[in-house]
């Protein structure tokens, strides 16, 4: 009833004033809504003024939806940790993060709707990862995926080890080379007494090397003189049965002993003999 005189008519949802849209009709004496969606839910206010004062009713409607679920992901290293936030109506049974151990909280957000929060962490090596997260109500369940992540090497950017590092699952785990013991705090390695290090079997292979070609160099230069020496020792005891000359020729007052050959080698058949050397004008004398 419009009243006498007549009313002014405002239509409100949630205090704020309505006005024609999509799916919403208003006029002064009905409010209309089509292709109702989980948003429309709320307080309803009709109010009806005129000079003799005002009139309002409130109604409440509430919009039966499946959860709406929203995943956010912080990645640090190969570590992601998740948050998922869902609502919907009616009450909310179950905001679970998949493949993780999550944990959940459920609470009524406000009169017409229902939420929950999910906490989770899950670790990925290698490969890119998709995360999701679910939350049901007797309405029905929802499933929401989130951006893909691929994991950084625990060992480029949070490792502390001083010698060896391997890269695991959202962590890292440091060793020691052979001659080494890892210490107390698992990070740093302590060298065993009496032990030959790595670095110092380096550098004695290092200069190992070099002084067994300098060794192997000398023994070939002593044994290349000895031959030369051994075989000057042959020459000079062959030299010392035979003179050899660059020509033939008779000996000056030769004993008539003596005889010549067209090689060049005076010989004497007698026990003493002499000749002269033809370059150096000296007298030998040789006893056989």
């Amino acid at each position: 009833n419009p009243g006498t005189p007549l009313a002014s008519v405002v239509w409100s949802k949630n205090g704020v004033p309505l006005s024609n849209t999509s799916n919403m009709v208003v006029t002064s004496t009905m409010l209309q809504l089509s292709n109702i969606q989980a948003g429309d839910r709320g307080q309803y206010v009709v109010m009806a003024t005129n000079k003799a004062g005002s009139s309002e009713i409130h109604f409440n409607l509430f919009v039966s939806f499946r959860p709406v679920v929203n995943l956010s992901v912080t990645t640090s290293g190969s570590q992601a940790m998740l948050q998922c936030d869902a609502y919907g109506y009616p009450v909310l049974t179950e905001v679970t993060i998949v493949g993780t151990t999550s944990t959940s909280n459920l609470y009524t957000q406000d009169g017409y709707t229902f939420g929950g929060r999910a906490y989770g962490t899950q670790a990925f090596m290698g490969c890119t990862a998709t995360f999701s997260c679910k939350a049901s109500n007797s309405y029905g369940m929802t499933t929401a995926a989130t951006a893909t992540c691929a994991e950084v090497s625990e060992c480029v950017f949070n490792s502390s080890c001083s010698l060896i590092c391997t890269n695991t699952i959202g962590s890292y785990i440091c060793s020691c080379r052979p001659g080494y013991i890892l210490d107390i705090d698992n990070r740093n390695c302590n060298e065993i007494a009496g032990s030959t290090s790595y670095d110092t079997w380096k550098i004695a292979v290092i200069v190992v090397i070099p002084l067994s070609i300098a060794s192997a160099l000398l023994i070939f230069i002593l044994i290349l003189v000895l031959k030369i020496m051994q075989e000057k020792k042959i020459s000079k005891q062959s030299n010392s049965s035979t003179v050899e000359h660059p020509r033939t020729e008779a000996l000056p007052n030769a004993n008539p002993d003596m005889r010549t050959r067209e090689d060049g080698i005076w010989m004497a058949q007698n026990p003493v003999y002499s000749c002269i050397h033809p370059e150096k004008d000296t007298i030998m004398v040789m006893i056989i």
